[in-house]
């Protein structure tokens, strides 16, 4: 630039995010904004509610996961055909307060007999959350760590309630 007093900035160098990053980022915006993208084909249903040691309350999230939609491989030596997924769990209250962002690995091994029945079936993962009595924000992602898909779920919830209400958005 060549103008008296004015000086150029600019970034020296760039860093992509990681993967993971880019998944925990887009489950945070799920958490937040209601966003989501599904992919996979994931439904999400809440579970019978039941009181915690500590005044929380056990929220099982149940996860329907077709298997057909799934990344498997088959591993012929060890007779098994095998499938991970890395799924990541945040919730949020409305006044702002909520978990850190958790990660749980789900591998997922199908003996070779019965690889053809199950491609037609669902995958079902029971997460159980312990949280505080009162609305709360869910947001779940699945990630296909081999076919790198993943669906981005989020879920109103209202916590200690006979019935739990859910709020699909």
């Amino acid at each position: 630039v060549k103008r008296a007093g004015v000086r150029l900035r600019y970034r020296q160098s760039y860093r992509d995010k990681t993967a993971v990053e880019k998944i925990v980022d887009r489950t945070l915006a799920a958490l937040l904004y209601g966003f989501e993208d599904n992919p996979l084909g994931i439904t999400v249903e809440v579970g019978e509610q039941t009181p915690a040691a500590s005044g929380n309350v056990r929220v099982p999230i149940q996860l329907k996961i077709p298997l057909f939609k799934l990344a498997i491989l088959n591993h012929e030596a060890a007779g098994i055909f095998e499938g991970n997924l890395r799924l990541f769990v945040a919730t949020r209250t409305p006044d702002g307060n909520g978990s850190p962002l958790r990660q749980v690995p789900v591998p997922i091994r199908i003996p070779r007999k019965q690889v053809l029945n199950a491609m037609g079936q669902f995958y079902l993962y029971t997460l159980t959350l312990e949280l505080k009595p009162g609305a709360q924000q869910v947001a779940v992602a699945v990630r296909d760590e081999i076919a790198a898909t993943t669906s981005y779920l989020s879920r109103a919830i209202t916590v200690g309630t006979a019935a739990a209400a859910v709020t699909n958005p």
